[in-house]
Formats: structure tokens, C-alpha cells, sequence
């Protein structure tokens, strides 16, 4: 029982009979579970549509009103690169509350690559729009030359080490309160079992899971939240070299 809820199957080995219970299967089902709610939705009535799609457009202006906000250019030709980083950081958030699925973005290196990823972008960007001096996001002027090379070595390590907080801040955050969640349900189950008065206490920790569950649900939006708004600002930074 307990095989299907521990969110530390990940870092467990499997052999190559067992490819049911790998994450890169739970990963391709989930993804193809989204792909056919999206044709369930499209073909129910209007006011589902229309209800789907006011949720759509008012992510989308979130999104939107940041991006503006956090970069300050009058074009929104990257926007689409954020929205669908977003899109992709709070659904895998949120499958991984359903029971039998897996948070994908508790895996530390799938949460690397879209950091990663994005911040080859941004870099790439910037050196498009600045050229040589690009660079000078490393060295803040006013300096002398002979403190100049331990203040761009700090800066460097600095920047460099943004991928790694970003991505440990969303795998911690995801996998711990997973982790909480198997730990109460567990406990729950086995009080279950046990005979006389002292069983019903498994309703205590079956109720403080609820509640952590709803907690989650806040935690997984806020969390995709929080990355996009940090991508926007280090966006911002490279575009504007502040």
C-alpha cells in the first residue's frame, strides 16, 4: 500500500520488469491523462468552455500584469516563453496531489532543466540585445581595477548559483510537503487497523492531512508563482542591466 504513495519512489531502483511503477511512466501518464481532459473539455457545453477559458485568460493576464511589471518593455514577444513555463510548473504541481499520480517537479532534475533552460534563454537574450556589453552586469562601475577581478569572480559565482537556488527552492518545497502527506496518511492507515477505542484516532491525522492537503494546493500555486516572477525578475535585470 504504501508502494503507491511514498513520494520517495523516485530515488528508488527498479528493474526493467517493473517499468509500471517507473516515473517516467507516471510521467507519460499524466500527461496523456492531461491531453485527454483537454478533449473532454472541448467537446462539453458552452458555459464549461466558456468557464475553462475565463480561467485561461485570467492566468494568462497574471502573467501578463508581472511581465510588464518585472521587465519593463512594451513588447510581450517572450511572454508566451513564461506563460508556458508557468503552465508547465503549476499543472505538474497539482497532478501530483492525485492519488496514484507523481509530482514531476519533486524530481530535482527535472525542476534543473526548466531552470536551466530558461536561464540559457535569458542569458542568450541578453547578449542579443547588448552584445559586449552584456557583461557588464558583472562589474558595477565606479571600480578600481585592482578590486575589479574579485568583484566579477563574486558576481559570476553569484549568478551561477541563482540556477541552483531556484531549483532546489521548488524541489524542497514540493517534496516536503509530499513527504508529510505520506507520513500522516501512513500513520492514519495503520491506527485504522488497530482493534478496540484506540482506532478511531485515525481520524485525527486523516483531518490534519486534509487540512495539509489544502495547504498544498496553496503551496504548489504560489511555489510556480514565486519561479515566475523571480525568471521575470532576473529577465528584467539582463534586459535593463540593472
Amino acid at each position: 500500500m504504501s508502494r503507491f504513495f511514498n513520494p520517495l519512489e523516485q530515488f528508488s531502483i527498479f528493474s526493467t520488469k517493473s517499468c509500471l511503477t517507473s516515473n517516467f511512466t507516471n510521467l507519460l501518464i499524466v500527461h496523456f491523462i492531461l491531453i485527454l481532459a483537454g478533449f473532454y473539455f472541448s467537446t462539453m457545453s458552452v458555459y464549461i468552455k466558456n468557464s475553462v477559458q475565463l480561467a485561461y485568460w485570467k492566468i494568462l493576464d497574471l502573467v501578463k500584469i508581472s511581465y510588464i511589471k518585472n521587465t519593463k518593455l512594451k513588447t510581450a514577444v517572450f511572454l508566451p516563453v513564461f506563460f508556458f513555463v508557468f503552465l508547465i510548473v503549476i499543472i505538474n504541481n497539482l497532478c501530483g496531489l492525485i492519488p496514484y499520480s507523481y509530482a514531476i517537479t519533486s524530481a530535482l532534475i527535472f525542476d534543473f532543466y526548466i531552470v536551466l533552460t530558461m536561464f540559457g534563454v535569458i542569458n542568450l537574450t541578453g547578449i542579443i540585445y547588448h552584445r559586449w556589453n552584456f557583461f557588464n552586469l558583472f562589474m558595477p562601475k565606479g571600480l578600481t581595477l585592482t578590486f575589479s577581478w574579485f568583484i566579477i569572480f563574486f558576481e559570476t559565482v553569484s549568478y551561477i548559483a541563482r540556477i541552483f537556488s531556484l531549483t532546489i527552492r521548488l524541489f524542497a518545497n514540493i517534496l516536503s510537503g509530499h513527504i508529510l502527506q505520506h507520513i500522516l496518511m501512513t500513520f492514519s492507515f495503520k491506527l485504522f487497523f488497530i482493534s478496540e477505542l484506540v482506532g478511531y484516532l485515525f481520524l485525527i491525522p486523516w483531518i490534519i492531512t486534509f487540512l495539509v492537503t489544502g495547504l498544498e494546493v496553496a503551496i504548489c500555486i504560489l511555489q510556480a508563482y514565486v519561479l515566475l516572477i523571480l525568471l521575470l525578475i532576473y529577465f528584467g535585470n539582463v534586459i535593463n542591466l540593472h
